[in-house]
């Protein structure tokens, strides 16, 4: 039975429950496909703890990545996030997908990996602090205005809809819990209107900061 699992076919759109079906037949569990209540039971529970399975893979190989450490934090399962759906904003949603896999390519990444002889260490600023996603969305002065300005929205926006509670919140939280509500989902376990919220907000100050960031980058590669 694993052989056939193994040789299940490679296409984009995979018919999970066809499949198995035909898999079943062919090693003669025939029995197990049937409409009654028993046999539809048993069909559920083994998708249930293939799932699991499969989560629990992917979680395991997620987790060996170290650069991968915040994804882990705000990515519990290996559904589509709501975030990527706006086909008509596609820079918005691929520079927050950026930012939450740690590949937007700031100083931090560029050490860890090697891609240049870079120490790490931000070159917006002089506090000397290691460049990672915490601090260019967080600390760095030199996105001040624009965090700013952000803040002041999401502070609007949230009062607007009642929930000026949760902006008191985000906005004592620590740098951990900032960023799961900036680039993660605790907005839309909330509700989704403050998901919503969080994910205009979020779009528009990743972008926002990082075109300032390039001008920058940009600059000094002419120095």
């Amino acid at each position: 039975m694993m052989a056939c699992h193994l040789n299940k076919p490679s296409t984009n759109s995979w018919d999970y429950t066809g499949y198995m079906k035909s898999l079943l037949m062919s090693q003669g569990l025939d029995c197990r496909w049937s409409d009654n209540a028993e046999s539809q039971a048993w069909v559920s529970a083994f998708k249930s703890i293939s799932d699991e399975t499969n989560l629990k893979i992917w979680q395991e190989n997620v987790n060996l990545k170290s650069t991968l450490s915040l994804y882990t934090e705000l990515k519990k399962n290996r559904e589509s996030e709501p975030y990527l759906n706006d086909p008509f904003n596609f820079r918005f949603a691929s520079l927050k997908f950026r930012a939450r896999t740690n590949t937007l390519g700031l100083e931090q990444e560029l050490s860890a990996r090697k891609l240049s002889n870079s120490n790490g260490l931000c070159k917006q600023c002089n506090y000397n602090a290691v460049e990672d996603i915490s601090h260019f969305l967080l600390t760095c002065p030199n996105y001040l205005e624009i965090r700013n300005n952000t803040y002041l929205s999401l502070e609007s926006m949230l009062t607007h809809v009642q929930h000026d509670n949760v902006w008191q919140f985000f906005s004592s939280a620590g740098p951990v819990a900032k960023l799961r509500f900036l680039l993660g989902n605790d907005g839309c376990l909330i509700n989704d209107t403050v998901g919503q919220i969080f994910d205009i907000a979020s779009k528009q100050y990743i972008k926002q900061a990082w075109d300032k960031r390039m001008v920058t980058v940009n600059l000094y590669s002419y120095m």
